[in-house]
Parts: structure tokens; sequence; C-alpha cells
């Protein structure tokens, strides 16, 4: 039985990709071949979120834990949250503060933190460090453990230290930052008794500090080690000026897969030490995002393309930036209602196609210009495809050649300047919870001679999945 299931198994694995691009017909196809598992299964919520500290507090109401934004989250079930930012490093427990310190751990806060917790998804707190006072640290997560049950609970201190510059201690840079870094740490063990929860870090930003962010793993000792990634920089960026944020430059590589290439030796080094990799805050655009390219259609190609690669490339999680800016997955309006960014469709599409246990695999060959692919195993033995178009003006064809008996098939569009379909549906509010509007439209794909194909539109992706044995076979139902 044991070698019927590995010759199944095999046969199942020995995908290939042929992409020929529908508006360059002369061209030969290329064999793209999908091989693995490549790496362990990937948890529940790969794609979670991230929210600023000072944006939580609006997520509920002062009385009560109801609240869209929680109605939101079951979307997804019960990603993991991690709770930071640059607001991270203003949180303060009590008076008097420091000179230029704002005091952003009030009621709000950790009653935001309570409604958290009681969703069951874990929580990844981030505490201040450039406050350089350990015992408001220590009054800080003593405060965040009488609301956050201990086997839900993981702590980061500091955010993004590579930007403190001047503040930190001589010699500054990295040194400077482990210096204030072990300092605060080491006071921390000692009032809590050498128990503190599991620690992420060093929260770099972007692609900066990737050598000290492999080091910082045998200096600190973290149980996550993470990193930030966004895709353009929108600081200080000025309409019109060479460099300001574009929907080109967020369909580029250089804002998606590249990025996440160059962070490669973070996962592969938190593998080696047996211990979590994440990008800890992801966005499409930094500085709260630029309108017209973060709620673009364009940001949820982006984010599939992060997803795919992250998951590829060994991260076991990518949580979203939620600050109340351009960026945000879902926008909690003022009369209670919410809008939906094409971001979050991205995210459910992600979520539903690689469910907790899903093991990440290797593709390999050459697509098209503008295509990216990404492959994985379902827990239920499916090959789940995800393949993006990012080309706004040819549409593409993708034949993959496979010994599954089954090929299903759905397709996330463009619908308007600001939104997106899944499946011929809409992701919307209604009666106090998401709803999708339209009539769902999943393909079965014919599989011909161990062939199946699948139409892309300009700037589109669709979703796959292969299964249901050798081609002939019965097939299963299947579901999206």
């Amino acid at each position: 039985m044991l070698a019927m299931a590995s010759r199944r198994a095999a046969a199942l694995a020995s995908l290939a990709l042929t992409a020929l691009a529908l508006a360059a017909p002369a061209v030969a196809p290329a064999a793209v071949r999908v091989g693995g598992p490549l790496r362990a299964p990937l948890p529940s919520g790969f794609a979670g979120f991230s929210v600023e500290t000072d944006t939580l507090g609006t997520w509920f109401a002062p009385a009560g834990c109801r609240s869209p934004a929680r109605e939101v989250l079951r979307l997804l079930g019960r990603p993991e949250i991690r709770v930071g930012g640059n607001s991270q490093d203003r949180l303060w427990p009590h008076a008097p503060l420091p000179s230029g310190q704002q005091q952003v751990a009030a009621g709000p806060y950790f009653h935001g933190l309570r409604c958290l917790a009681a969703t069951g998804s874990p929580l990844l707190v981030g505490l201040n460090l450039l406050g350089r006072d350990a015992q408001a640290t220590g009054d800080l997560l003593s405060a965040v453990e009488s609301v956050v049950p201990a086997r839900q609970l993981a702590i980061a201190v500091g955010n993004e230290p590579n930007l403190y510059g001047g503040r930190l201690p001589s010699p500054g840079a990295y040194d400077g930052y482990l210096q204030l870094y072990g300092q605060t740490i080491d006071a921390l063990l000692a009032r809590f008794g050498g128990h503190l929860p599991p620690l992420a870090g060093p929260d770099a930003a972007t692609w900066r500090w990737r050598p000290e962010t492999v080091r910082f793993l045998t200096d600190a000792r973290p149980s996550i080690l993470d990193a930030h990634l966004y895709g353009l920089n929108g600081c200080r960026a000025t309409p019109g000026a060479p460099g300001f944020p574009s929907v080109a430059g967020l369909l580029a590589p250089g804002a998606s897969t590249d990025l996440v290439a160059q962070l490669g030796g973070i996962a592969a080094a938190a593998r080696g030490a047996g211990i979590t990799a994440q990008l800890s805050e992801v966005n499409s655009v930094a500085c709260r995002g630029i309108s017209g390219v973060s709620d673009h259609p364009a940001s949820a190609l982006w984010a599939l393309s992060v997803l795919g690669s992250a998951a590829v490339t060994g991260f076991d999680r990518v949580q979203f930036h939620m600050s109340n800016g351009n960026y945000d997955p879902f926008v909690l309006q003022p009369d209670g209602t919410v809008a939906f960014h094409p971001l979050m469709t991205a995210m459910v599409l992600a979520d539903r196609l690689w469910p907790a246990g899903t093991r990440p695999m290797h593709v390999r060959g050459t697509l098209p210009p503008g295509v990216g692919a990404w492959a994985a195993r379902r827990p239920d033995g499916d090959v789940g495809l995800v393949v993006v178009n990012r080309d706004t003006t040819h549409g593409r064809r993708v034949t993959l050649r496979t010994a599954a008996g089954r090929a299903t098939a759905g397709r996330l569009r463009a619908a308007g300047g600001y939104a997106v379909t899944l499946d011929g549906q809409q992701l919307a509010w209604a009666h106090g919870a998401p709803l999708w509007r339209g009539h769902r439209t999943v393909h079965r794909l014919p599989v011909r001679h161990g062939h199946v194909t699948v139409a892309l539109a300009p700037l589109s992706a669709a979703w796959l999945r292969l299964g249901g044995g050798p081609a002939g076979a019965a097939p299963r139902r299947a579901a999206s």
C-alpha cells in the first residue's frame, strides 16, 4: 500500500506546464515542471494581518467585542494577527512620559487586544524599545499578558531598528541596536523569572539588514525570525516625479518576487535553526500606500505574487499591514459598513487554495513574459496552482501536462478601477457581514491526452486544482 501511495504521489507530482503567449503563437512552448514537496506544511492562516498599534483601538467599540472587523477576520478563519508598527515604539504604560513620547497604550488598545484574543487567533504583539526604559516595557508586557492567554501570545521588542539612526547607543547601527535590545531582554527575563513569551525579531525594514537579520539568529536566539517587505517606497514621494509609485512599478517583479528572493537567506537560516520565518509586515507601498496604486486591481496580483514566492522561499506566514491607509485590505466606514480592497480578495483566494497542511512545491521552467506560477500540494492530495498574468494588454494561454484525471479552475479578474472578482463574484458588505455578490462560476476543464489548458485575460489570475487520480478515473467533486 505504501508503495502504491508513493507511485500515485509521484504521478501527481510529475505535472508539467507549457506556456504559450497568445500574442506570439510562433514562439515554441517551454516546459514547466512541478516537483516536490519543497518544504514543511504551511500553517493555518498563511495569509494574515498586521495592524498598526494605534489603529487597533479603532476596530472595536468601547463596550463589547462586536465589530465589523471581527466579521471580516472570519473570512480567513483564525490567522495570526501581528499588532505593531511605527506606533509600537510609542507605546507607554503610564505618565510621566519621556520628551516627545506619545502614549498609545490606552484603554482602547488593551480592549482591542482582548477582543482579538477572543477570536482564538494567535497574536504577535510589539512592545516599545526606543523608550529605552525596560521597566516600562515590562509594565506593558504584564498588561498584555493580562488580556491575551499565554498560548496565543508571542512578542517583538522594537520595530524596524535599522531606521533608528542616531537614537541608538554607540556604536550605533546593528551593534548599538543589539546592545539596547540585549539590555532590555535581560531586564525582562530577570523581572519575569526567566520566562518570556516566544520572541520575534528583528523586524527590519524591507530588504535592509539581511545579513544582520541572519546574525540576529545567533546573537539573540529568537523563536521567530522575521522581516518586513514593501513593494514600493511611497515615503516622501512627489506625484509626477521619477520613481513615484505606479501600477506598472507594482506589477514589475522587482516589487514582489525579486524582493522575496532577496530575503531567501533569512528563511533558509530560520529553517536551518528549526524555527519559524515570517514576513510580519507587508504591503504594496510604504508609508500608508498610494491611492490609485495600493487599491488598484494590480494590488491583488502583486499580493498573489508575494504569497506564492514567500511560500516557495520558505516563509511560514505573510501578514499584510493595516494603518488606516490606502493599502488596507479592508476599510471600516463611519456608518459601520466595510469597504473591501482587491488585496483582501487575493488573501481569501490564497487561504482557500492553500489551507493548513499544504506543502509548497517547485515550479521549474520558462513562463511567458509577465506570467508567474506557484504550486503546492494540498492535504487532500490535490495540486493547487496560482497563475498570474501581470501584463495589462496581452492575454496568455497556459497548457498543463498532468497525470491527474480532474482539473478545476476559477479566475480573479479586474472589475473596474478599484475592484476585482473571484470566480465571478465580488466581495461586498451587507447586513453586517461580508457577502459574495454575483453568480459563482467555477470551470471543470477537460483533460485530454494528459493536457489541460487555461486562458488568462490581461491583468488577471487563475487558480487550478488538479487531482482525481490518473486520467480516465472517476472524478471526485471539487471545491475551491
